[in-house]
Protein backbone atom coordinates (compact mmCIF):
# COMPACT_ATOMS: atom_id res chain seq x y z
CA UNK A 1 0.00 0.00 0.00
CA UNK A 2 2.88 2.68 -1.31
CA UNK A 3 0.39 5.09 -1.85
CA UNK A 4 -1.29 5.47 1.79
CA UNK A 5 2.31 5.15 3.58
CA UNK A 6 3.51 7.92 1.26
CA UNK A 7 0.36 10.15 2.19
CA UNK A 8 1.17 8.96 5.66
CA UNK A 9 4.98 9.96 5.87
CA UNK A 10 4.38 13.38 4.05
CA UNK A 11 1.63 14.66 6.83
CA UNK A 12 3.76 13.40 9.99
CA UNK A 13 6.22 15.68 8.33
CA UNK A 14 9.07 12.52 7.33
CA UNK A 15 11.18 12.12 4.28
CA UNK A 16 9.46 10.26 0.62
CA UNK A 17 12.37 9.33 -1.64
CA UNK A 18 12.30 7.22 -5.14
CA UNK A 19 15.94 7.90 -5.27
CA UNK A 20 16.70 4.68 -3.42
CA UNK A 21 19.92 2.52 -4.56
CA UNK A 22 19.25 -0.80 -6.05
CA UNK A 23 20.41 -2.78 -3.58
CA UNK A 24 16.80 -1.36 -1.50
CA UNK A 25 14.44 -2.72 -4.57
CA UNK A 26 12.62 -5.82 -4.62
CA UNK A 27 13.49 -8.03 -7.13
CA UNK A 28 11.81 -7.85 -10.36
CA UNK A 29 10.57 -11.49 -11.61
CA UNK A 30 13.28 -12.03 -13.68
CA UNK A 31 15.91 -11.44 -11.04
CA UNK A 32 13.81 -14.25 -9.22
CA UNK A 33 13.75 -16.57 -11.70
CA UNK A 34 17.94 -16.19 -12.20
CA UNK A 35 18.67 -16.71 -8.69
CA UNK A 36 16.47 -19.50 -8.22
CA UNK A 37 18.19 -21.48 -11.65
CA UNK A 38 20.83 -22.08 -8.90
CA UNK A 39 21.13 -25.02 -6.64
CA UNK A 40 19.90 -25.45 -3.53
CA UNK A 41 17.69 -21.95 -3.91
CA UNK A 42 14.03 -22.01 -3.07
CA UNK A 43 11.21 -19.39 -2.02
CA UNK A 44 8.82 -19.34 0.50
CA UNK A 45 5.86 -16.71 1.54
CA UNK A 46 6.11 -12.83 3.01
CA UNK A 47 2.46 -12.49 2.39
CA UNK A 48 1.56 -10.38 -0.45
CA UNK A 49 2.22 -6.93 0.83
CA UNK A 50 3.93 -7.63 3.65
CA UNK A 51 1.46 -6.03 6.19
CA UNK A 52 1.19 -6.96 10.00
CA UNK A 53 -1.03 -9.60 10.05
CA UNK A 54 -1.81 -9.84 13.79
CA UNK A 55 -3.59 -6.54 13.06
CA UNK A 56 -5.90 -7.27 10.33
CA UNK A 57 -9.27 -8.90 10.05
CA UNK A 58 -9.18 -12.86 9.45
CA UNK A 59 -10.51 -12.53 5.67
CA UNK A 60 -7.64 -9.78 5.29
CA UNK A 61 -5.12 -12.40 6.52
CA UNK A 62 -6.88 -15.00 4.24
CA UNK A 63 -6.22 -12.73 1.19
CA UNK A 64 -2.87 -12.19 2.06
CA UNK A 65 -1.56 -15.52 2.73
CA UNK A 66 -3.62 -17.20 -0.47
CA UNK A 67 -2.88 -14.30 -2.85
CA UNK A 68 1.17 -15.08 -1.90
CA UNK A 69 1.20 -18.91 -2.05
CA UNK A 70 -1.09 -18.90 -5.57
CA UNK A 71 1.88 -16.70 -6.94
CA UNK A 72 4.35 -18.77 -5.42
CA UNK A 73 3.06 -22.42 -6.97
CA UNK A 74 4.01 -20.77 -10.17
CA UNK A 75 7.19 -21.00 -9.42
CA UNK A 76 6.73 -24.67 -9.39
CA UNK A 77 8.93 -27.18 -7.03
CA UNK A 78 11.33 -24.18 -6.06
CA UNK A 79 8.42 -22.69 -3.95
CA UNK A 80 7.88 -23.82 -0.25
CA UNK A 81 4.58 -23.80 1.27
CA UNK A 82 6.14 -21.82 4.42
CA UNK A 83 5.61 -18.50 5.25
CA UNK A 84 7.26 -15.90 7.66
CA UNK A 85 5.28 -13.73 9.26
CA UNK A 86 6.10 -9.70 8.52
CA UNK A 87 7.46 -8.28 11.28
CA UNK A 88 7.38 -11.66 12.90
CA UNK A 89 4.03 -10.70 14.39
CA UNK A 90 1.33 -13.68 15.07
CA UNK A 91 -1.35 -14.71 16.18
CA UNK A 92 -3.38 -17.71 17.62
CA UNK A 93 -5.36 -16.77 14.60
CA UNK A 94 -3.07 -15.96 12.15
CA UNK A 95 -1.23 -19.58 12.68
CA UNK A 96 -4.47 -21.02 12.53
CA UNK A 97 -5.37 -19.19 8.96
CA UNK A 98 -2.03 -19.82 7.79
CA UNK A 99 -2.72 -23.37 7.99
CA UNK A 100 -6.06 -23.24 6.50
CA UNK A 101 -4.37 -21.30 3.72
CA UNK A 102 -2.21 -24.56 3.10
CA UNK A 103 1.21 -23.56 4.43
CA UNK A 104 3.42 -26.55 5.79
CA UNK A 105 4.56 -24.23 8.72
CA UNK A 106 5.14 -20.51 9.41
CA UNK A 107 8.64 -18.29 11.15
CA UNK A 108 8.22 -15.68 13.66
CA UNK A 109 11.19 -13.23 13.55
CA UNK A 110 13.00 -14.47 16.80
CA UNK A 111 15.68 -16.82 16.91
CA UNK A 112 15.87 -19.60 19.26
CA UNK A 113 16.21 -23.58 19.11
CA UNK A 114 13.43 -25.08 17.64
CA UNK A 115 11.98 -28.12 20.00
CA UNK A 116 10.73 -31.34 18.86
CA UNK A 117 7.47 -30.00 20.18
CA UNK A 118 7.17 -27.00 19.25
CA UNK A 119 4.63 -25.46 16.90
CA UNK A 120 4.88 -25.32 13.13
CA UNK A 121 3.20 -22.70 12.66
CA UNK A 122 5.34 -20.46 15.32
CA UNK A 123 8.58 -21.52 14.76
CA UNK A 124 11.94 -20.07 15.37
CA UNK A 125 14.00 -18.67 12.37
CA UNK A 126 17.43 -16.72 12.51
CA UNK A 127 17.53 -12.83 11.71
CA UNK A 128 20.30 -11.90 9.48
CA UNK A 129 19.92 -8.18 10.03
CA UNK A 130 21.20 -5.75 6.90
CA UNK A 131 25.17 -5.34 6.68
CA UNK A 132 25.97 -8.73 8.73
CA UNK A 133 29.19 -9.82 7.86
CA UNK A 134 30.08 -13.62 6.70
CA UNK A 135 31.88 -13.55 9.91
CA UNK A 136 29.05 -12.55 11.86
CA UNK A 137 26.52 -14.77 10.39
CA UNK A 138 28.90 -17.56 11.11
CA UNK A 139 29.16 -16.77 14.22
CA UNK A 140 24.89 -16.70 14.44
CA UNK A 141 25.10 -20.17 13.41
CA UNK A 142 27.05 -21.39 15.61
CA UNK A 143 25.14 -19.95 18.44
CA UNK A 144 28.40 -17.86 19.69
CA UNK A 145 26.28 -14.57 19.08
CA UNK A 146 22.67 -14.36 19.35
CA UNK A 147 20.38 -12.41 17.07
Amino acid sequence: EDGAARAWATAAGLPVRDDLPGVLHCATEGELAAALSGPGITVGSHTWSHPNLARLEPGEVRQELARSREWLEGWGSRAVPIVTYPYGLHSAATRSLAAEAGYAAAFRVDGGEIPEDADRFALARLNVPAGLSPDGLLLRLAGLVSA
